[in-house]
């Protein structure tokens, strides 16, 4: 259905989207593509406009430039430019400014390294109340960018200050060709309206976000081309599609969002669905606001530190970005394992307090480079230190365990069997699970270990490994003594053919009947 609706769009709107369309169904896997540095998906072509897409697998960030006659807009930006000046010489294009849909949370935008760069305004929602050197707009705005111009529409509900683009290649269009949507519609789901705490009620923001997707997105025109600033593993929005494009009309018939008629059963279904967001998500929004300082990414990492004795203590986070199974073999006291790799910088950015220093643990420099660039990207400043180094000084070192599914069967199976600890998501968890299983989604262990006897044997359990690692460097920072991770996570253990329950388990109430709400 997608492709025969976008094959029409193209036919009637000649828009070359030959080559597209593959790469719509493509399932854009963040594990297969790099995370260091943003990627171009594809340099659409409409009437009148290009509008070249990119991605960075590891935050789930699309971001755009359009550009017509040689003129260049980004439109929400990352912080490094390597791909978009990369992309900009390449067509010798004139970057005449950044648009920002509305003040990001989730990453920090590259919107004062622009100005550092090319010299440009900063287009931004005058709602917005930001600190830095802008141009304010309006709704009806617009931004002339070679023959296309881009028309701002306020679409607030995901913030208070959201807006999306509409663009036009042509005067006669009566209707926006494409439209960057920034974070009110996704492709599959809308932008959650929770991440503003008190300041203004989740409900409200929600009410609000109908009204804008109702009267404004849904009437825009069936054909017009969706590009949001997010996709699938974003926590800017719940069970998002991987496709990097969509048109308003496929996403009237699929966006279950969108056809729900009645506001207050809007307005439940979008509380109801939401993920944790995380902690780092208020630092970054109020980064973003002020202007992020503009970064030397040729001088990253940041400060190399000594191996001193109280970097094993609870006044620092220490992530070790090394391999699991390195860190099982032997690791600093405290530290949590997170490798460099997949979504470390969401999960960094979920576990560890922004204000706290954070230091590295790492092999080698290019490690070290690795790491900072990822968390710089969301605002943090980490030092790091060798680990040679620190086994160097004679300093102690501690040790935990991955065990095999054959270990953790026999484990089990003795006279003081382990706890095993989902903490893969409800969802996961729901879909099938170790038998007598305890789930607390790694997102929430930090709160909830308290829940736990950390005097007692455990098992940390995800589904492939990675997550069940974190969890268990966690639990140990907090005083367990005997935890361990399943290896190949509940994948390996299904793959086995071991028992699996669908349901969760009554022993889940342990937990459940301490805290208020669902994991």
């Amino acid at each position: 259905m997608f492709t025969q609706i976008l094959a029409v769009f193209a036919v009637s709107a000649g828009v070359c989207l030959s080559q597209a369309v593959p790469v719509a169904q493509k399932k854009l896997n963040a594990a297969e593509a790099s995370a260091q540095s943003y990627k171009l998906i594809k340099d659409y072509k409409f009437p009148g406009f290009n509008v070249a897409q990119f991605i960075l697998p590891e935050l789930s960030h699309f971001s755009y430039i359009l550009h017509s006659d040689g003129k260049a807009l980004l439109v929400d930006p990352g912080r490094d430019l390597y791909a978009y000046k990369k992309f900009v010489r390449k067509n010798r294009l004139s970057v005449i400014g950044v648009y920002l849909t509305h003040s990001h949370a989730d990453f920090v935008a590259g919107h004062t390294q622009a100005v550092a760069e090319f010299n440009c305004p900063v287009y931004i929602n005058n709602a917005s109340k930001v600190s830095f050197p802008h141009q304010p707009v309006y709704n009806d705005s617009e931004i002339n960018v070679g023959k296309a111009v881009l028309k701002i529409v306020t679409t607030p509900g995901h913030t208070p200050d959201g807006t999306c683009g509409y663009v036009y290649g042509t005067p006669q269009q009566k209707t926006p060709a494409c439209i960057f949507t920034g974070d009110t519609l996704f492709v599959g789901g809308v932008g959650r309206p929770d991440l503003f705490g008190s300041k203004v009620p989740a409900s409200r923001l929600a009410e609000m976000l109908y009204f804008s997707l109702h009267n404004k997105l849904m009437q825009a025109g069936d054909n017009a081309v969706i590009f949001p600033t997010h996709g699938a593993g974003s926590l800017c929005g719940s069970k998002l599609d991987n496709k990097p494009f969509s048109t308003i009309g496929e996403q009237k018939k699929t966006n279950k969002y969108l056809k729900i008629n009645k506001i207050n059963s809007f307005i439940a279904k979008v509380l109801r669905d939401l993920p944790k967001a995380p902690q780092y998500f208020s630092h970054n929004a109020a980064l973003n606001k002020k202007g992020p300082k503009v970064v030397d990414w040729t001088n990253l990492p940041n400060k190399h530190i000594l191996p001193f004795e109280s970097l094993a203590t609870m006044k620092y986070y220490v992530i070790d970005v090394r391999s699991h199974e390195k860190f099982a073999a032997g690791h600093i006291p405290g530290s949590i394992p997170i490798p460099a790799s997949k979504k470390m910088a969401t999960w960094v950015g979920q576990i560890v307090p922004v204000k706290f220093r954070m230091v590295l643990v790492v092999d080698n420099a290019e490690q070290a480079n690795e790491a900072a660039m990822r968390l710089t990207r969301i605002g943090y400043k980490p030092q790091y230190i060798f680990y040679r180094e620190w086994v160097k000084a004679g300093r102690k070192i501690n040790t935990t365990r991955f065990v095999n599914v054959d270990q953790a069967v026999k484990e089990l199976e003795g006279e003081r069997p382990p706890l095993i600890l989902d903490v893969r998501t409800r969802k996961e968890f729901d879909a099938g699970h170790i038998p007598h299983s305890i789930h607390i989604p790694l997102s929430k262990l930090a709160d909830r270990a308290v829940y736990l006897d950390p005097l007692k044997p455990a098992i940390s359990v995800c589904r492939s490994g990675y997550r069940g690692g974190i969890a268990m460097g966690l639990l140990a920072r907090y005083g367990f003594k005997k935890i361990a991770a399943l290896k190949g996570g509940f994948a390996a253990w299904k793959s086995a053919g071991n028992p699996v329950d669908g349901k969760p388990q009554q022993t889940q109430d342990i937990v459940n009947k301490q805290q208020s709400g669902n994991p």
